[in-house]
């Protein structure tokens, strides 16, 4: 076979693959916020000092879409079985406030649905009448990751389903958050 028309029958199909995938990755650049709510469980022991081992949490979202793949999030999640009801602090009832700031990755199934990874810090925050107690002011960092699946309802409107863990020190160990959310990509 003539070596031009190879040429052209393998440039044609990889340029049409080229040109479908820079225009989905086009399309996704912004900003998005977004919220999440769902039943938590924890590492910890359940006796009194260790707090519930169940109850439900929710965490507010901002972040920056790059490309299809990679985005940059932060986000405040609201903890409230973290407090286990004794007047002092202890590894039982952390602040209740957490500020996180992850990466996120992405893996695009098709253009409404995806599975996502994120990893990330976490630094518990101090406001007053919201938190049970405040620890010294040193910053304390925990890590934080989590996976899920993502679905387009319409134009810029998203619903996820999530497994988010948060760990921590001391009775606790880490707190899991079972995840609903929805987000809107501006």
């Amino acid at each position: 076979m003539n070596k031009w028309v190879q040429t052209i029958l393998v440039a044609i199909p990889m340029t049409l693959f080229a040109y479908n995938a820079h225009a989905f990755g086009e399309t996704d650049e912004g900003y998005y916020a977004g919220f999440m709510l769902g039943p938590t469980s924890n590492g910890g022991s359940g006796g009194s000092d260790s707090g519930s081992k169940t109850s439900y949490a929710s965490r507010f979202l901002v972040g920056y879409e790059k490309n299809s793949f990679l985005s940059y999030e932060a986000g405040l999640a609201f903890y409230p079985q973290a407090t286990s009801g004794s007047t002092g602090c202890s590894a039982s009832n952390q602040k209740q406030l957490y500020l996180d700031v992850v990466l996120k990755g992405t893996m695009p199934v098709s253009e409404t649905i995806g599975i996502f990874a994120k990893a990330g810090v976490a630094t518990t925050i101090y406001i007053p009448g919201l938190n049970s107690c405040q620890e010294g002011t040193a910053a304390k960092f925990y890590p934080t990751v989590s996976t899920g699946g993502s679905f387009g309802l319409s134009e810029g409107l998203f619903f996820d389903i999530s497994w988010n863990r948060l760990g921590v020190r001391g009775d606790l160990s880490y707190i899991d958050l079972y995840a609903l959310g929805f987000s809107y990509h501006f």
